[in-house]
């Protein structure tokens, strides 16, 4: 580093060192100096995600992923992971921003649907919810997920007769 202090290869490099350590501070700001020296380069958030997570920064971890959306926003996983942090977090709107995202930039995604509904759920819109995976049911109406979704939400309207008509659906497949 005393070197070459514009070499984000060595500072990834003493981050790896200091996480291996569990010295999570330390590794934590010598990645950030890597991924500020190039924040293009994919591990080097892959191994902030660890850090954010040993040190407990949940939101942190979820805006590294949303950092990662940017350097490819092809990678469905990115997406799930961010939306699944800002569900965990119970930051519903944060988390429907990067579904609508996914919802533009790659192929219809069940997961992503299903995250969709239960986004919806948890922000007390059961209806919205049951709407979005009825919508999914009738594209694939065997997809036993979208079934199995369908039916919670139905217990969750206490509408028992449709919920035990998608089980008897579910049963036949």
């Amino acid at each position: 580093i005393k070197q070459n202090p514009g070499e984000s290869a060595a500072f990834f490099e003493l981050g790896k060192i200091h996480f291996n350590l569990q010295d999570y501070n330390q590794a934590k700001e010598y990645i950030l100096e890597a991924k500020r020296l190039n924040p293009e380069n994919i591990w080097y958030s892959y191994l902030l995600i660890d850090i954010y997570y040993q040190t407990l920064e949940f939101k942190k971890q979820a805006e590294t992923w949303e950092d990662l959306i940017k350097i490819d926003n092809t990678k469905s996983i990115y997406y799930l992971e961010a939306i699944y942090s800002y569900i965990n977090l119970e930051l519903y709107d944060k988390a429907l921003k990067v579904i609508k995202k996914a919802e533009k930039n790659i192929s219809e995604n069940e997961d992503i649907i299903i995250l969709k509904s239960e986004v919806f759920k948890k922000k007390n819109q059961i209806d919205k919810a049951v709407d979005i995976i009825f919508r999914a049911h009738k594209t694939k109406p065997t997809n036993l997920l979208f079934l199995k979704k369908l039916s919670e939400l139905y217990v969750l309207k206490s509408e028992y007769d449709l919920a035990n008509e998608i089980y008897q659906k579910i049963l036949k497949l």
